[in-house]
């Protein structure tokens, strides 16, 4: 019985991971797909180049990364060097912080 529910609670582990690594990359995907721009470090980016940036840093910090949310808050909201935060406009939309929109696209996430 212990070992069943040693397993059991391995396998919800690994499925709580999965489905995370699943949203992160549907947030990554959403940027790249989308007709936003993305600035970081005082240069604006398309989509496609911005997700690249974003699927970069999450591939280094991956290990630490133990939610959709951890990934935003620690990973996509900014620079590790200079501390600054990143921002996305999309068109016809006010300019937001990278944080925010993030949050925006993970609750649309979850609800479709």
């Amino acid at each position: 019985m212990k070992n069943a529910l040693l397993l059991l609670s391995c396998i919800s582990g690994f499925a709580v991971a999965a489905t995370s690594d699943e949203e992160i990359a549907g947030l990554i995907n959403g940027l790249r797909q989308s007709d936003c721009q993305f600035e970081r470090g005082g240069t604006w980016y398309r989509g496609d180049k911005a997700a690249q940036h974003l699927q970069d840093k999450w591939d280094y910090a991956k290990d630490d990364v133990k939610s959709p949310e951890d990934f935003i808050n620690n990973v996509a909201n900014g620079s590790w060097i200079s501390g600054s935060d990143y921002h996305v406009k999309c068109p016809n939309q006010a300019e937001m912080t990278s944080r925010a929109w993030l949050l925006q696209q993970l609750q649309l996430q979850r609800t479709q």
